[in-house]
């Protein structure tokens, strides 16, 4: 765990602590001194992951110089509760929310379980039967996801 100083409050879609999805990256980068790193993005030109110091636990990812998420393992409350370090069942009970997916996947720290809320765009990862990570990320709405959908009916 690091050092934050931040609180990270989070608000569905919104933002998480002081920092609001769809905002530039000026807009944080001298304030929290946040420095890029790079090669973590490797398949998108378009985005770019910032780190900040003292916080070793928090990435900051900007597609085209705005605020797409932010994943963090040192803190993230909702509700009054810091959900890292909580159970799967007692963190559902304070998001009252089911997960639309569960998964098991690997990461270096070894196999985790994935619950994704796709409404929130929201996503725990659960080590040794606690909350390790969160990830959350702004609104999807202005995306179309019916492209690929048009080009099959084109085709028959």
């Amino acid at each position: 765990m690091g050092s934050s100083q931040i609180i990270y409050e989070w608000t569905p879609l919104e933002g998480i602590g002081p920092f609001v999805f769809n905002e530039p990256v000026d807009k944080y980068a001298s304030k929290f001194s946040l420095f890029p790193i790079p090669d973590e993005v490797e398949e998108d030109e378009d985005w770019e992951t910032y780190g900040m110091p003292g916080d070793e636990d928090a990435r900051f990812y900007f597609e085209d110089g705005l605020l797409e998420s932010v994943i963090v393992s040192s803190n993230f409350f909702y509700n009054n509760a810091n959900l890292i370090g909580l159970p799967p069942d007692e963190a559902l009970e304070v998001l009252e929310m089911e997960p639309d997916d569960i998964e098991k996947i690997d990461t270096d720290e070894g196999e985790e379980d994935a619950y994704s809320f796709y409404d929130v765009n929201l996503q725990f990862y659960v080590l040794d039967g606690v909350i390790d990570t969160v990830l959350v990320g702004r609104d999807y709405e202005d995306y179309e996801y019916d492209e690929f959908d048009d080009e099959e009916e084109l085709e028959d």
